[in-house]
């Protein structure tokens, strides 16, 4: 029997209760910090405000200053001292790179990590290590070399194993199931995913709770099994609830939609997605701005609603643009592609198509083992657009160079056929967005 979904109203209602208890720790910290003179305490308040507020806006300037202090004490100190103050830069650093991961800036997300591994290892840190390995690993795991990415994760979890790091091996095993997710072995994924959850009830990890629940309802959900699924996600959301992690229930929200959109009740799914973009905008979370937008434009299209499912796609588009990422990208370019072919538009259907390739060589995916490749299918539309008053010799040798690439393929499935491929691309999406959620925690310790 499926949960009943609590009404919205009462959802809001808890999460401004949560709120104000986070708001009255917030004004705890601001007090304590007000009062005491120990530069060192500072530090360790100041990580705390930061792990406490969610608001990208705000808390980057609690890190300015958790620098300032760390590296106006490192110039005139020594021994332990100048250790202290090394691990409190090296967080500052982490965190440094953290917002700019979620700003798009990837490559230089990639540096600030490095740099913070570098402090680590040069004071012993191996708390601090395993944080900045996990981190390093996630930025190749949503560049999908996977490879890479199980690499640092593995060297991450053996050090937290070897340290009793229950909340960094929560993170690295939520992480490594996610691989196993999206290279199609869900068994693994959710053993992996078990393990996890296990750890972080262990530890009182709510927070991390959260983010299984949600990954396993997406294992469910991709088995057939609809009402573990919505459990799940409920299940998640009450905790979000409860700590009041608008990020996190952004996400919940975002889930919720798109199961409901996908059951065939688009309007309680458009209900439960814009609470996530509310949510989501709110907060200045951009990828799960981007992908709120995009389930949008899927439950539109369901409605048969062109202009507005074309809005949506086209905004989350430019936000994944933005942020960098391919996979993101590709899911809104691929809805473009197909809504503009649908109504005539064959220039911008082309220029979205290109798109859509591109991110997927940038991927390095062979996506003939997903979709049929069939390029008699390519020349049937190259001759209508020759029939087209859009013939001319420009548009032509570009479709004839996509024809010669290996990687070119041009669905024209029917148009449940479509919406179900594309929803499929964004659940996805959705689990990468959770999976960044768990990792992109700024405390000085694994990112959650």
């Amino acid at each position: 029997m499926a949960i009943n979904i609590k009404p919205l109203a009462l959802l809001l209602v808890m999460l401004t209760a949560s709120c104000f208890g986070q708001e009255r720790k917030k004004d705890s910290l601001f007090t304590l910090l007000k009062k005491t003179f120990s530069d060192s305490t500072k530090c360790e308040l100041y990580i705390q405000l930061i792990e406490a507020e969610t608001d990208n806006t705000v808390w980057p300037q609690y890190n300015t200053n958790l620098k300032a202090i760390a590296e106006r004490h490192i110039e005139v100190s020594t021994g332990k001292t100048k250790q202290v103050y090394l691990e409190f830069l090296a967080a500052a650093i982490n965190n440094e790179g953290f917002l700019e991961e979620s700003k798009g800036n990837i490559l230089y997300a990639l540096t600030l990590y490095r740099r913070a591994l570098e402090i680590r290892f040069d004071i012993k840190d191996k708390d601090g290590i395993a944080n900045s390995l996990n981190n390093i690993g996630f930025v190749y795991h949503q560049q999908l070399d996977y490879n890479k990415a199980i690499e640092y994760y593995s060297k991450s979890l053996k050090i937290q194993k070897q340290i009793g790091d229950k909340t960094g091996m929560g993170t690295t095993l939520n992480n490594m199931a996610s691989i196993y997710k999206e290279k199609g072995d869900t068994s693994m994924a959710l053993k992996t995913m078990r393990e996890s959850l296990k750890i972080r009830k262990e530890i009182g990890d709510k927070k991390g709770e959260a983010y299984c629940y949600n990954n396993l309802a997406t294992l469910y959900y991709h088995q057939g099994k609809l009402t573990e699924a919505e459990w799940c996600i409920e299940t998640g959301l009450k905790l979000r609830d409860e700590i009041g992690d608008k990020v996190g229930a952004a996400s919940s929200y975002n889930s919720l939609g798109t199961m409901f959109s996908n059951k065939g009740d688009v309007d309680k799914g458009i209900e439960y997605l814009s609470r996530g973009l509310f949510l989501g905008e709110e907060v200045g979370d951009k990828q799960s701005i981007a992908f709120s937008l995009q389930s949008l434009g899927l439950a539109y299209l369901k409605k048969k609603d062109l202009k507005k499912a074309k809005e949506c796609f086209e905004k989350s588009l430019k936000i994944a643009n933005e942020l960098g990422f391919p996979s993101d990208i590709k899911a809104p370019a691929k809805a473009l592609y197909l809504i503009n072919k649908s109504s005539g538009n064959h220039l911008k259907a082309l220029e979205m198509f290109e798109l859509y390739v591109k991110m997927e060589d940038s991927l390095n995916i062979n996506i003939a083992n997903e979709f049929v490749a069939d390029k008699h299918k390519v020349r049937e539309y190259f001759n209508k657009l020759s029939g087209d008053s859009l013939q001319n010799d420009k548009l032509k040798k570009r479709l004839v160079n996509l024809m010669a690439s290996n990687s070119i393929l041009l669905e024209e499935e029917k148009s449940k056929t479509n919406a179900f491929l594309i929803a499929l691309i964004s659940l996805i999406c959705v689990f990468a967005i959770w999976l960044f959620r768990a990792q992109a925690k700024k405390r000085s310790k694994a990112k959650e």
